[in-house]
């Protein structure tokens, strides 16, 4: 077309048939090169950017997370449960065979310290999530739009968030879970037969053994999107399938639901379930503006780079709602929108607490800002707007993940001397830890802020050398 656009009739017609169709091909293998090699740039930025992520957790001889140690105790003492010579005590212990939440990362960690160390066992799981997270934001926003290009590393954002900090890693898989869940739907939404249904119940299985909480959020975004493509389907004048796009797929989700409803017969009545103080616009003002789930200390640099990274969010955000104002056509994946909303919503009426799961008021909110980068990802920005905002949120992420380094290389040596206490430890005893402050303050005697405490549960990593039955 292009030879056409610059070429005069009587030069098209002295050239011939075969000219025109031999230029047009080579025009068209120029522009196929071209996607090739920006392809691969591509790539290769995703792939730098995936071993940049993953180095923090390979240089430190131990990840310095808060419930991080437990859950791998307790993928230790799985690990050798059935073994004869494991070295702990199991009368302390009771094996909890009932299918509840959080088993997925535990479970894989069992099975690598059959082949491999427990210290190199977490560092493995750990680098899977900082691998998977950012591919599964590439996955969805190419399901979801098939010409979305670099903004999906927005992704990397949410590696290193503040329950990644907490030891939380269920969790944060399960937002990988999330995005591959919305990914592998809107995929196959045209052709759902059985095998994509019995797919989706396994990618379902995964979820729910990852969190409870996301799965249903999950569950709740996948249900907005089928009804937005369903009507999308409906204005084309395809009145039919309404039995395969909105009923069929959530029959094979909602086989999870019972699995939930046994946790809550068998655990809720143990815990108690409590509302937080009631949320202020202020609350709600500051979290939003400076983006606190995203970063593991209230420390002012962190958070004026948070701010900053809201500021651009919001501004990409404005910018794409008034190019879409104007020429006023929705399309279905705006729905992205009406869910997170909803999560929003779902935010300001939700517990702090219930059936035994803390903090579900911060973990909600994740999900809002994780559906929002999403709808971005698949919106059509110019090349040069897109070019420029990811290379901004990567930039600022990556001084987040900086500033998270800098905090682990004065905790280092910190838990060096606590680990040192080991030697004093009889192998195969018992051991009960007391945490009398939380540890906020460098060498210095600085107060840091942050906000996990790195040594609540690292008894735990000295139990696992020694073989010790921990009461923490």
């Amino acid at each position: 077309m292009l030879v056409f656009e610059f070429r005069s009739n009587r030069q098209v017609q002295v050239m011939g048939t075969n000219a025109v169709k031999w230029t047009g091909t080579r025009a068209s293998s120029l522009l196929s090169s071209m996607h090739r090699s920006r392809g691969i740039g591509e790539k290769l930025i995703l792939a730098v950017l995936l071993v940049v992520y993953s180095i923090p957790i390979w240089w430190f001889h131990h990840f310095p997370s808060q419930d991080g140690p437990g859950h791998l105790y307790n993928a230790y003492l799985l690990s050798g449960w059935w073994k004869s010579s494991f070295p702990v005590n199991r009368g302390f212990f009771a094996l909890n065979r009932a299918p509840v939440p959080n088993w997925l990362t535990t479970g894989l960690l069992a099975l690598l310290m059959q082949v491999m160390t427990p210290a190199t066992a977490e560092k493995v799981v750990l680098t899977l999530y900082v691998i998977f997270l950012p591919l599964a934001m590439r996955y969805a926003a190419r399901s979801l739009r098939s010409s979305s290009r670099y903004i999906y590393l927005l992704g990397f954002l949410f590696i290193y968030n503040y329950f990644f900090h907490l030891g939380m890693l269920n969790f944060c898989v399960s937002l990988a879970w999330y995005l591959v869940f919305i990914g592998y739907w809107a995929r196959n939404r045209h052709c759902l037969g059985f095998r994509q249904i019995l797919i989706l119940l396994c990618l379902t299985l995964l979820f729910y053994f990852s969190n409870g909480l996301s799965y249903f959020i999950g569950l709740l975004t996948v249900a907005v999107l089928s009804v937005a493509s369903f009507f999308s389907e409906y204005h084309r004048g395809n009145l039919t399938g309404w039995w395969e796009k909105l009923v069929r797929p959530h029959i094979g989700l909602l086989l999870v639901v019972p699995l939930s409803l046994s946790y809550l017969a068998l655990h809720g009545p143990y815990y108690d379930w409590s509302r937080s103080s009631p949320l202020t616009w202020g609350d709600i003002s500051w979290m939003f503006s400076r983006l606190t789930v995203l970063t593991a200390a209230n420390d002012n640099i962190d958070l004026r780079i948070t701010h900053a990274v809201a500021a651009v969010l919001v501004l990409a955000f404005g910018l794409k709602c008034y190019s879409r104002m104007k020429v006023r056509k929705l399309i279905w994946t705006d729905s992205l929108l009406i869910a997170a909303l909803l999560q929003f919503i779902l935010y300001l009426l939700a517990p702090e607490a219930a059936a035994g799961v803390g903090l579900i008021k911060a973990r909600i909110i994740l999900f809002p800002l994780l559906t929002l980068v999403l709808w971005l990802t698949v919106q059509p920005f110019k090349r040069t707007f897109t070019v420029i905002l990811t290379f901004a949120v990567v930039f600022a992420s990556l001084a987040l993940v900086g500033r998270d380094v800098n905090r682990y290389v004065w905790q280092a040596p910190m838990l060096d001397q606590f680990f040192a206490a080991a030697d004093h430890i009889e192998r195969n005893s018992t051991i009960l830890p007391l945490s009398f402050h939380q540890a906020g303050y460098d060498p210095q005697g600085r107060d840091r802020k942050l906000k996990y405490d790195p040594f609540l549960h690292a008894t735990e990593l000295i139990a696992i050398e020694k073989g010790l039955v921990d009461l923490n």
